[in-house]
């Protein structure tokens, strides 16, 4: 009897052995599939948000062509040429720097013996006005 109890209690501990093993392997199945599912759940979040991303780019562009529409449809007066943006009524002309292709007249000066020429008669004709009837040149050069 005692064997018979021995027995039985190794088939009952086989048996229970067995439902262990086959519980932990679904528990494994529910943790890999559980890993799988979390995995997708992030996956469709990102795509959420990608999603909302480009839902709002979408809107942007919407009201970005409304401006643009807008824009194109407007017309622009200018004032004319010469005139202050800020103050339609001058008419004061706009100076424009020259350009690298437009060269500055240089005015060259008198040379140094055209200076003195003119110096010369500046001065005979300042004596000449304070004594009338002199030649404005000083005698010892007549």
């Amino acid at each position: 009897m005692a064997d018979s109890g021995k027995s039985k209690l190794g088939r009952d501990y086989g048996q229970i052995y067995d439902r262990v093993e086959e519980i932990a392997v679904a528990v494994r199945a529910l943790q890999t599939d559980a890993l799988a599912k979390d995995k997708q759940t992030q996956r469709n979040t990102d795509d959420l948000g990608i999603v909302n991303t480009a839902s709002k780019l979408s809107g942007i562009n919407l009201r970005l062509d409304d401006v643009m529409s807008t824009l194109a449809g407007a017309t622009l007066t200018l004032p004319p040429y010469g005139t202050l943006p800020t103050d339609i009524s001058s008419t004061r002309p706009v100076v424009w720097p020259p350009s690298a292709s437009q060269r500055q007249r240089l005015t060259r000066g008198p040379s140094l013996e055209e200076g003195v020429k003119r110096r010369l008669e500046e001065l005979k004709l300042r004596r000449g006005s304070k004594h009338p009837g002199s030649s404005g040149a000083p005698e010892k050069w007549s």
